[in-house]
């Protein structure tokens, strides 16, 4: 993978005009009052707030923006609130500034879908401009992508996985790249890309707001599915959180776990069922797009998983990847301590024990809104210092997979022996 994004993972359309940075200056008393308050907040409902990061940085950090208020123009605010925000640590991947979730006044996306391969970062979507799709950016207002990868990144949190997972968004929100100096505008915002046999293009894009953008490109999460190739199976039915197919000429249950949202009693029996049949040799269970929920709702799944029936050597996979987390991550962690389970694919995004249930944090004047941890989840009972799950056998997806419709680590996890 290219060197930044490899650490981290890296014309025309109907847009929503951006707020100018100039509308608001910083200095006005609310906005000091916004960024008093934020840093309090953080302090007081966060259960650890300075468990990677001191108080005395924390303060400076805080003071020193505050002190530049004046100077600051508000999208340049914004970024040096998310590198508040991120510098305490991996383990806070519920903290955060998040470019897509519900601000008083929203903040502006492209409106594509991109996603880190290997290989560097890919359009996947792009509803408005179809001839984008399958291109790789390779430049945003001129700047090659690595660089400007390397600009914002210190603005989003969590571990690398985590990091693979969110920086894409990061590097496509308007306000984002215009405070940091990326881009003259946060309304309009030049990409370069490059198609596959070398041609490269340049495409003017309108940024959408959050709420637009959310209805344009519908899921934020899962990569969307290839257009020209046949869906692979990982991709199917993501609309249900639950779910069986049988593989390998039914030798292989394969269970696939998407949200911790809802009772797994019935789908835990179902798959105990699925493994008693005598031609089944292999449970491989799917948490790549499980991005969390409750931590207390897979205790039947985690004993099915347990049982003699499943849990022997060789018998039991575990499938995780960078949107694996939160109480995903809960439940890979519990698999992986309690089961003889081999894990395949891509490292969680999160840690095993991390910082969640997080209360909003509302800045009025500014209009956005910071998510704060309230309570640490140590599901394991014991201490775990590992910021990520490491997979036993790591896997990746290549753009030339995804656009094939080919998925390489469930078919590792099919033919491990």
């Amino acid at each position: 993978m290219r060197p930044v994004l490899a650490a981290a993972a890296a014309v025309l359309v109907v847009g929503v005009a951006c707020t100018s940075s100039a509308a608001q200056s910083a200095a006005d008393p609310a906005v000091v009052a916004d960024v008093r308050k934020l840093a309090a907040e953080m302090e007081r409902v966060h259960p650890n707030l300075f468990h990677s990061v001191s108080r005395a940085e924390f303060s400076s950090a805080v003071e020193d923006v505050v002190a530049r208020l004046p100077e600051l123009e508000r999208d340049q605010l914004l970024v040096e609130l998310m590198r508040i925000v991120a510098m305490t640590g991996e383990r806070d991947g519920h903290l955060g500034l998040f470019p897509l979730v519900s601000h008083a006044r929203p903040l502006h996306l492209l409106p594509i879908r991109v996603w880190a391969f290997p290989e560097g970062l890919y359009v996947l979507a792009s509803p408005e401009r179809p001839d984008l799709v399958g291109t790789q950016i390779v430049a945003i207002e001129g700047r090659p992508v690595d660089e400007v990868a390397a600009l914002v990144r210190p603005v989003v949190g969590d571990n690398e996985s985590s990091l693979i997972l969110r920086l894409p968004e990061f590097m496509i929100t308007g306000e984002i790249l215009h405070g940091l100096g990326i881009a003259p505008d946060a309304a309009r915002v030049q990409i370069t890309v490059e198609h596959a046999n070398g041609e490269r293009i340049d495409a003017t894009l309108a940024t959408l707001a959050g709420p637009a953008y959310w209805n344009l490109i519908e899921d934020v999460w899962a990569p969307p599915a290839p257009p020209t190739a046949r869906t692979p199976l990982w991709l199917h039915n993501q609309h249900r959180t639950q779910w069986f197919a049988t593989l390998d000429r039914g030798r292989a249950v394969y269970a696939v776990y998407s949200h911790a949202t809802e009772p797994t009693g019935a789908f835990a029996a179902s798959l105990l069922a699925r493994a008693r049949k005598p031609k089944v040799r292999r449970v491989i269970v799917d948490v790549r797009l499980n991005g969390g929920g409750d931590n207390t709702s897979y205790s039947p799944l985690l004993e099915a998983l347990r049982s003699r029936t499943v849990n022997r050597w060789g018998r039991i996979i575990l499938l995780t990847g960078r949107v694996t987390f939160s109480a995903g991550g809960n439940f890979a962690a519990e698999v992986e301590a309690f089961t003889r389970a081999r894990i395949v694919g891509e490292a969680a995004g999160g840690s095993p024990h991390n910082y969640g249930d997080s209360e909003q944090v509302e800045l009025a004047a500014l209009g956005w809104t910071v998510y704060v941890p309230t309570r640490y989840a140590e599901v394991l009972g014991r201490s775990d210092e590992r910021v990520a799950i490491d997979p036993d056998v790591p896997v990746q997806v290549g753009v030339a997979d995804h656009f094939a419709g080919r998925d390489p680590v469930l078919a590792k996890a099919v033919a491990m022996r």
